[in-house]
């Protein structure tokens, strides 16, 4: 059918350059501009299995494809994000990676990482594939402590570029607790809220302190919390602290590098940048599994299940663990399933039928094509 499809439109192209022509022997220069905005510039390519069409006119421009369902046996047809490329240029890997995938999924004789179309309009993506099990729970865990790591190593250059390098401490402190006390105004008590609003109205470092210190002994809110003793850390924050907590860092999570560190230059926002990047390149090799990161990898493995997901008009069956919101640098794995072990994992559609795809230990994500 794509054969017939192709010769179609190249007949269609072949009609309007002859249409054009006849214009141009009988009409004026202005009849072919009408002429030219009404029929753009039509080309088109057979690409593997696809169709691509490049189309302009005075308007709008752009590439498209055509392609047909190996299971259905219909037509789709789909605009592609191609840019500054030459229609003859273009490969079936242009094409596919425009659509949102790399491989067909029959392709394969095994899977690993990349993006597969499983089948319709569904797309595997195979964010990292393991040889076992162990190897996957490791790397997880290691990936979870290196993140750690640098999630606290960027709170402490934060608080440092905030409210040191700023020289606005007490102002921008005093707007936090002014923020804080908006949140918390009907949880606390009178004598609280006249000491809160006296501070805000007058502030000095020692009276800050103070109200934080007692604040921090009533309230439960795990979130004001860390705002809380984020305050209480910026009050008088400096260089030689900052230096202090890098180095304790560093040895709890085994960086030696980070823990030898002596005089740095740290007198703006690119000088904090600079270390940031330097921590981040040493940080995958060096830092040991933490025991927040073995914590959290346990919990993860606890949380298998047997899963039955709709997504769209597909069903998708696996066994593993859902993560919701786990960032792991350099990942993103929102939304996505933890698969511990090797498994057949079921898709099924009304229209294509069912297929079973074997898969390694792996962590996965499902979307659709673009």
């Amino acid at each position: 059918m794509i054969e017939r499809i192709y010769e179609h439109i190249k007949s269609l192209i072949t009609l309007s350059e002859e249409l054009t022509r006849e214009v141009e022997r009988h009409g004026s220069k202005r009849d072919v501009d009408v002429l030219s905005e009404v029929l753009g510039t039509l080309k088109a390519r057979k690409v593997g299995e696809y169709v691509v069409i490049y189309y302009r006119n005075r308007y709008r421009c752009g590439f498209y494809v055509i392609g047909e369902d190996e299971t259905t046996n219909r037509i789709f047809c789909r605009s592609l994000r191609l840019y500054r490329m030459n229609l003859d240029e273009i490969t079936v890997r242009d094409v596919r990676n425009a659509m949102g995938y790399d491989y067909e999924v029959d392709e394969v004789s095994e899977i690993s990482k990349g993006r597969y179309r499983v089948q319709g309009d569904l797309v595997m993506e195979v964010i990292k594939a393991f040889e076992s099990t162990t190897d996957l729970i490791y790397d997880l865990c290691k990936l979870i402590s290196v993140t750690n790591f640098i999630n606290e190593i960027d709170n402490l250059l934060e608080i440092y570029e905030t409210f040191v390098l700023s020289r606005r401490r007490l102002e921008l402190v005093s707007l936090r607790l002014e923020a804080i006390y908006k949140s918390l105004k009907e949880r606390l008590s009178e004598e609280l809220r006249e000491k809160f609003i006296n501070v805000i109205e007058e502030p000095s470092v020692e009276d800050v302190e103070d109200l934080l210190k007692e604040l921090i002994k009533e309230v439960r809110d795990s979130q004001v919390v860390r705002e809380i003793n984020t305050l209480l850390k910026a009050l008088k924050y400096n260089k030689r602290e900052l230096i202090k907590d890098l180095k304790e860092l560093a040895n709890e999570y085994g960086v030696s590098h980070l823990s030898k560190l002596k005089d740095i230059r740290l007198r703006s926002g690119d000088d904090l940048y600079a270390l940031k990047e330097l921590i981040k390149s040493i940080a995958e090799d060096e830092v040991t599994l933490s025991e927040r990161g073995v914590k959290l990898t346990e919990e993860l493995v606890e949380s298998e299940a047997v899963y039955e997901v709709k997504f769209g008009r597909h069903t998708i069956k696996l066994i593993g663990s859902y993560v919701s919101d786990l960032h792991v640098s350099p990942h993103s794995f929102a939304n996505s399933f933890i698969l511990f072990r090797e498994q057949e994992v079921v898709f099924e559609h009304p229209e294509h039928g069912v297929r079973r795809v074997r898969v390694p230990p792996c962590i996965v994500s499902f979307t659709t094509m673009r």
